[in-house]
């Protein structure tokens, strides 16, 4: 008897070893950290896309050129105060494009040496956003300076649009996440410089007035050249983002920023455009 307690002692043993190895097969230890990791991930693939495999753990880590914002920073300062005294607002706007190219570039070798990207403003990154608000600046003070400015040579407009156009598309080199950072582009150079259209106006910088511009109402080269070079380069980029957003709703993704985006987006274009791409607005909306 003793014998057989013994053995039916020893086999509710075993049975509840194997419920209580059952029982604790079934847990799980969830890493808030990693959990933490994959939000941010999934919020920045959205924003920038990814770095690749291991971006869940690098993709935060950003390459910071401090040295080189210091110094295009100081340069946008000095060349403001330049174009605000001596009103020299074309020289200023071309000088300042060249740095900012040359900086954006040195920038992005130095992080493609590392392996890093570099930090994002609004999809566009810090060096390239940082050289295209210095351009509204030195345009805005040149536009605001004492000196002499002539409302009918707008040879200065191609020039800024120009080169926010040129740092915009600096950005878009060497990226594999373009479905992103097409619209984010196309949004900086839009934006800005119908931001620019409308400080110019509320200082008195003498600028064309949106929705009663007359591109022929003046000279050929100082004035119809660079109005209807301006209105190329807004017709090109409404037909790149309706492209981008007909590629994002055929992969059957969101839109790139909702119906409010995309009605902010047609008022900047409307403010720039004496009318060719108001109407390719109408004609692409969806």
């Amino acid at each position: 008897m003793v014998h057989d307690g013994e053995q039916s002692k020893t086999a509710l043993l075993q049975e509840g070893d194997e419920l209580g190895t059952s029982s604790r097969s079934t847990l799980r230890l969830i890493d808030t950290e990693l959990l933490s990791l994959a939000e941010k991930q999934r919020k920045r693939q959205k924003r920038s896309g990814s770095s690749g495999q291991h971006d869940l753990y690098i993709g935060d880590i950003h390459h910071q050129p401090t040295i080189v914002l210091l110094f295009l920073g100081t340069t946008i300062l000095a060349t403001t105060f330049y174009s605000y005294s001596t009103g020299s607002t074309l020289f200023a706007l071309s000088f300042s494009v060249l740095i900012s190219m040359l900086f954006v570039g040195l920038s992005r070798i130095r992080a493609n040496q590392i392996g890093l990207r570099l930090p994002d403003i609004l999809g566009i990154e810090a060096p390239i956003a940082l050289g295209m608000m210095g351009l509204v600046l030195v345009h805005v003070a040149g536009r605001a300076s004492n000196s002499v400015v002539e409302l009918d040579d707008a040879t200065h407009l191609i020039v800024f649009i120009g080169g926010l156009a040129m740092l915009g598309g600096l950005g878009l080199l060497g990226r594999n996440d373009l479905g992103m950072r097409i619209p984010n582009a196309l949004e900086g150079v839009i934006y800005l410089a119908a931001i620019d259209r409308v400080i110019c106006i509320l200082v008195g910088g003498e600028v064309p007035l949106p929705f009663a511009t007359d591109p022929f109402e003046g000279a050929f080269f100082t004035w119809t050249l660079p109005l209807f070079s301006i209105e190329i380069l807004a017709v090109l980029a409404v037909l790149i983002f309706d492209w981008v957003e007909g590629k994002r709703i055929q992969h059957e993704m969101s839109d790139h920023r909702g119906s409010g985006g995309r009605s902010v987006w047609i008022v900047m274009i409307a403010m720039l455009s004496f009318g060719p791409a108001d109407c390719c607005l109408a004609l692409s909306a969806r």
